[in-house]
């Protein structure tokens, strides 16, 4: 009874029920038991035909809707870019004065102030404006299925009103206007901007009136290409008077759809919370990836809403995914099968013949009747495996569609399993290659009894902590840089930096009763701005280094608060004595109220950013070289927008972990509600968690010549190289030096750290543990599979 033997006999169980589903494949058998995969078997050809049928569904990812509706969107209050005659607010403004507010039927209500009088010199002048409101979403998006219910639109002389979606780079990102118009036009328009070479292709499948079809922003006056809804109750007075409406945009590889649907024609599976694009008419605009590569032009967008009043029911995206009011839904496959299957049928990430298989769960709605979970040898755990016995469309981003319990198919995935179960007693699953053995619907390959010694002979990699800056001995082991600011050019020099006993005096650095470790700027003292401007007196600030210097290793900061607002330039980061030779790392950074954190490296001449890569982040520039492009370094920008200034304090801060070692400097952010179970438990494993947002690879820079001997350092600087450039170009008030003069401009400038904890490198080999620990699964497991398979043998007997 070894593995190889019990794996035979359970074949033959495999076989017998498809002597009455269907007809066994003999000549074919042979050369598929020879690549080790399951047994060909030519079923009823109508039963063959209805099981290869895919169906795409969307999946419920995000709802914006009811009270909690503002709470995952950022209040842009900074200068118009299309120099309208409008102040747009913040958060606090915009509630206080009843610009924003949830309605008692839980509609989501912006409005343009109606209220306020303005003279004529004060709008010409723009010394005094129009109040407005302009909101984007936290979350960026990369395609989806968008379902807005709106009640109420902006329209009227004067008003520009418009729901979209852009990017950071703009029209790099590309622009995706759902709803727009002026005035009291009746007519909604939908259009792209991007860069050159995006096309709108006509005549297409959709219903509306072509306009231009040119989608590059940089000619015609950036009008891009258009397309314009036939109903005249689209947009405009005539929308409101019928109810408002439901708009869907549905943005895949294939074309970018809109859809709008009168108050009394909203499809009912919208209404059911189960959209099925497939099932709608036309839609009102359509841009194909005949013209436009969809994937390269549209990419990594925000939510917009902006202007009058807007009454919204409820938005939600689904990326192929579900929607309440606003949704955003996901598009999956039926069944949706994530991590690993283990099963007769051929499987797929996103697609699946309709057999009831072997699989692992993340949400599930239905009965189940569980029976083993595996681990692979990476430590991913197989949550449960689990036969479906009846199932229902989840909520969550898992579905399964089964069939009746013990067919020749079912038989035939229980059977796989428990084959393979012994042989985790008598060797190693090959989990490397296990799924594009299932994709060519092939059985798992198993390393078996000769294999064994390869699996004993594998080495862990493990980090064993090495340092902890934490508590109230935090700034025991750090210096106060106490020195002249660095980034002297232009505006720079615009603060001081204080010995430790200084900063300690005058509250700018402390531990608080919580264990934290806090550094400040100065908010209390008022400057003139000939003081500033001449450089007599300067705004105190904190920069501090580590005493140690660091040759790798894996950094884990906590950070419950970071610095942000017009004029600061935080950083946490790493450099050497020697500029650049050593190299430099910056894991946190990036100026003013900005939303998303920069990574970047900046080297001596050499060292090269490879993309694409193994990151999740945006990169900028890709040459490292600090003596060139005004050191700019190469750098990547993390796709969140709440990984640095405003909304990364909102969310109360996170977690960012560097991993140094001689294959590459990867870098994480993990939002608090996300920072993965080992980290907490004090045993980082960069191997189970998500790719990185950055990460510098040693394909395109070495290492270990380029970073060397780096200490750690905090700092917060005022302007200079790179917040003083940019300060006026962002819509900051006044200039630079004007803002340093104010205290209560830095109220925000602060750092609040949990703790820094470094870990280094050890690899363990677990020759003597697996050793022993197979002689404990041989006895186990076989046991248990031969019971199984007797207790299957007797239910088919029956």
């Amino acid at each position: 009874m070894t593995g190889e033997t019990f794996c035979i006999l359970i074949g033959a169980l495999c076989v017998l029920p498809h002597l009455v589903y269907g007809a066994i494949d003999w000549k074919n058998m042979g050369r598929s038991l020879l690549r080790r995969s399951s047994p060909i078997v030519g079923t009823n050809s109508q039963l063959l035909e209805k099981r290869a049928i895919n169906k795409t569904v969307w999946v419920s990812s995000h709802s914006y809707e009811g009270e909690s509706f503002f709470d995952e969107w950022i209040f842009w209050n900074y200068q118009d870019p299309t120099n309208g005659l409008v102040e747009y607010v913040d958060r606090d403004t915009a509630f206080r004065e009843g610009l924003a507010y949830i309605t008692p039927e839980g509609r989501a209500n912006m409005h343009v102030d109606s209220k306020t009088v303005l003279t004529l010199q004060e709008v010409m002048s723009r010394t005094k404006l129009r109040k407005s409101i302009r909101i984007h979403s936290k979350t960026l998006y990369n395609q989806g299925l968008f379902i807005l219910d709106v009640a109420q639109a902006p329209w009227g002389c004067a008003t520009w009103p418009a729901y979209w979606l852009t990017g950071f780079n703009w029209p790099g990102d590309g622009e995706i206007d759902i709803i727009e118009n002026v005035h009291s036009v009746l007519s909604n328009q939908v259009a792209w901007h991007t860069d050159p070479g995006c096309w709108l292709t006509t005549p297409g499948n959709f219903t509306g009136t072509a306009g231009s079809t040119n989608c590059d922003a940089s000619v015609n006056y950036n009008k891009g290409c258009g397309i314009v809804d036939q109903s005249i109750a689209s947009f405009g007075p005539t929308f409101n008077e019928k109810g408002g409406g439901v708009y869907a945009m549905k943005w895949d590889d294939m074309s970018i759809d809109v859809w709008f649907f009168y108050r009394s024609a909203i499809p009912r599976n919208i209404l059911d919370g189960l959209p099925d694009p497939s099932a709608w008419p036309l839609p009102s605009a359509s841009l194909s990836n005949v013209g436009c590569n969809i994937r390269k032009f549209f990419k990594n967008q925000m939510l917009i809403f902006a202007d009058k009043r807007l009454q919204v029911i409820g938005l939600v995206p689904h990326i192929r995914s579900l929607g309440a009011p606003v949704h955003v839904r996901r598009k999956s496959w039926i069944p949706i099968v994530s991590k690993m299957l283990l099963g007769a049928s051929i499987i797929s990430r996103s697609t699946t013949r309709r057999s009831l298989t072997l699989h692992t769960w993340k949400q599930i709605r239905g009965e189940f009747s569980s029976l083993f979970y595996l681990e692979s040898p990476s430590g991913e755990r197989l949550e449960h495996l689990n036969l479906s016995t009846s199932s229902q469309a989840s909520d969550g981003q898992e579905t399964v569609i089964s069939r009746t319990l013990m067919t020749g198919e079912v038989l035939s995935a229980l059977i796989v399993t428990l084959c393979v179960l012994p042989h985790l007693a008598y060797g190693a699953i090959d989990w490397k290659n296990i799924g594009r053995s299932l994709l060519r619907g092939s059985s798992p390959i198993v390393k078996t009894d000769s294999r064994l010694s390869e699996k004993r002979a594998v080495n862990k990699t493990v980090w064993i902590s090495a340092h902890s800056y934490e508590g109230e001995h935090f700034f025991d082991e750090w210096t106060f840089f106490n020195e002249k600011d660095p980034t002297k050019q232009v505006n720079g020099n615009l603060l001081e930096y204080v010995d430790r006993d200084t900063a300690f005096q005058e509250g700018l650095a402390y531990i608080t009763p919580e264990g934290r470790a806090n550094m400040h700027v100065d908010s209390k003292t008022v400057l003139t701005l000939p003081e500033v401007m001449f450089r007599t007196k300067l705004r105190k600030s904190v920069r501090i280094h580590s005493k140690t210097l660091y040759n790798q290793g894996l950094f884990i900061l906590d950070v419950a608060q970071a610095p942000w607002g017009c004029a600061t330039w935080p950083a946490y980061w790493l450099a050497g004595f020697t500029w650049p030779d050593d190299g430099e790392i910056d894991i946190i950074e990036n100026v003013h109220s900005n939303l998303s954190n920069q990574v970047a490296w900046h080297t001596d001449p050499g060292c090269w950013l490879t993309t694409p890569g193994n990151f999740t982040g945006i990169v900028g520039s890709t040459n490292c070289d600090g003596y060139v492009n005004y050191n700019k370094g190469c750098g990547i920008v993390d796709q969140s927008i709440a990984s640095f200034g405003p909304t990364f304090n909102e969310k109360g801060g996170g977690v960012y972990v560097m991993k140094w070692d001689d294959m590459s400097i990867d870098v994480w952010f993990f939002y608090r509600s996300a920072i993965p179970r080992n980290i907490l438990d004090g045993l980082p494993d960069p191997s189970a968690w998500p790719l990185p947002s950055a990460s510098l690879s040693n394909v395109g820079c070495n290492i270990r010549k380029y970073f060397k001997n780096l200490m750690l350092i905090f700092d917060t600087t005022l302007c200079g190289d790179w917040a003083g450039t940019s300060y006026s170009v962002v819509g900051c008030p006044g200039s630079c030096e004007e803002k340093v003069m104010d205290p209560h401009s830095f109220e925000n400038a602060t750092w609040s750290i949990n703790y820094l904890k470094v870990y280094n490198k050890t690899v363990i080999n677990t020759s003597y543990l697996e050793a022993n620990a197979g002689r404990v699964q041989l006895a186990v497991l076989s046991r248990v599979s031969i019971g199984v398979a007797f207790l299957v043998f007797l239910a088919l007997s029956f």
